[in-house]
């Protein structure tokens, strides 16, 4: 019995170790600890000349560790993070027009920054990714595995992931939704922005009942701004429904993506944190 409980916690503890090995450098670093570790364990039960060798070994393996990252570093830095580099052959410049090399560069910018965003893009147990292919929005988010997920065909509405057995449990279908909009004024100020988008929220939604509201909040290092608001949707329904909506713009100050959460105002607390674990998930260029 206490041999099946050690096992148990010794694979999600390996699993973990894996997940963590996403570039080059973190299978060198682990190679390396791995090897020590063994050398270690076998110089323990050594001794006279055979331990001395494996100590030395020891020290040569880091030593040639930090040489190899240094060499890398100084010719080769992007391969360090499993980057690939952007270049442009001299060869293919030559077949393109200027116009035509423009556009081909911004692919390819396009492409280092998305590569760049999502490099260290986890996906918690029990979870499943999803990634924009567009370039006008490079961002991506994790959602529970029994949801599902449904992508709008309207530029400003991304998708929508909602849970399947929840219509059952509590009568509504709790939901996130993803609605992307464009900044055409990129000196516009956010918090204005925000405050506007608030009041807009409040005109549409009748008898809407702003329940809290978090300006200057930090959403993946990006200035956002979060609020929760309670309605009936109709006369008939006797639901109060509960929306928790985060609004951040990305860096650029191209796009401000609209992250809503909503469930029954019952169910809102209990959900919370299954929210915030999502919102956690996102990474936003």
């Amino acid at each position: 019995m206490e041999k099946q409980r050690s096992e148990e916690k010794t694979q999600p503890n390996r699993i973990d170790i894996i997940r963590t090995v996403k570039t080059p450098l973190g299978f060198f670093t682990l190679v390396v600890l791995i090897v020590e570790a063994i050398l270690g364990i076998t110089a323990n039960f050594s001794q006279g000349a055979d331990r001395t060798y494996l100590v030395i070994g020891m020290i040569v393996l880091i030593f040639l560790l930090i040489i190899i990252v240094a060499i890398l570093a100084a010719l080769r830095p992007e391969a360090l993070s499993g980057k690939r580099p952007i270049e442009v052959t001299s060869k293919l410049n030559g077949k393109l027009s200027s116009s035509e090399r423009i556009v081909k560069y911004r692919e390819l910018i396009e492409r280092e920054i998305r590569d760049s965003l999502l490099i260290n893009f986890n996906v918690p147990a029990g979870y499943k990714p999803e990634i924009s292919e567009s370039g006008k929005f490079i961002f991506g988010f994790c959602y529970p595995e029994d949801w599902a997920f449904s992508k709008f065909p309207e530029q400003v509405r991304y998708g929508a992931a909602y849970d399947t057995t929840s219509a059952e449990k509590l009568g509504f279908t709790r939901n996130i939704n993803i609605v992307i909009d464009n900044l055409t004024d990129n000196n516009i100020d956010l918090s204005e922005y925000y405050q506007a988008s608030l009041a807009q929220v409040l005109a549409f939604i009748p008898n809407s009942n702003l329940v809290f509201k978090e300006e200057d909040f930090i959403f993946q290092g990006l200035h956002a701004t979060r609020w929760r608001i309670d309605w009936k949707p109709n006369i008939e329904m006797k639901q109060v429904v509960s929306n928790y909506q985060i609004v951040a713009a990305d860096k650029e100050k191209k796009n401000v993506y609209n992250i809503s959460f909503t469930t029954t105002q019952e169910d809102f607390e209990t959900s919370r944190k299954l929210f915030d674990n999502i919102a956690a998930t996102f990474r936003i260029s």
